[in-house]
């Protein structure tokens, strides 16, 4: 059971990017430029959102943390986009009832919060 395995293990680094994958499966992919938006800061997990009040860019965002530690402290931002649905307009950081909320956040889907 505890056998020493000396078998090397491949590596194959050709996975095609994800705009290639998508143009094979006949997928609109981009990427977007946030413009003026803060320097230092990685965005990921995106999701478009068609609601009453436009196309809006549910977005991940990953920060350095303010005291240092090695990841960063990741954020949920909604952008507004522009008609074309593909440049921001303006973007608006999410917050929930308490910060441990948002760091186990994975789902990257839109959401409506009923008043």
């Amino acid at each position: 059971m505890d056998e020493l395995i000396e078998e090397e293990i491949g590596y194959d680094d050709s996975t095609p990017s994800v705009l290639q994958q998508a143009e094979k499966e006949g997928w609109d992919a981009a990427y977007y430029n946030f413009g003026n938006a803060e320097g230092g800061r990685d965005w990921f997990n995106p999701s478009i959102v068609r609601r009453e009040d436009g196309i809006w860019l549910i977005v991940r965002g990953s920060e350095p943390h303010p005291q240092g530690f090695q990841f960063g402290q990741n954020s949920i931002w909604a952008f507004e986009m522009d008609d074309t649905g593909k440049v921001p307009k303006r973007g608006i950081r999410l917050r929930w009832g308490t910060p441990c909320q948002i760091n186990t956040l994975k789902t990257r889907g839109g959401f409506i919060i009923p008043e």
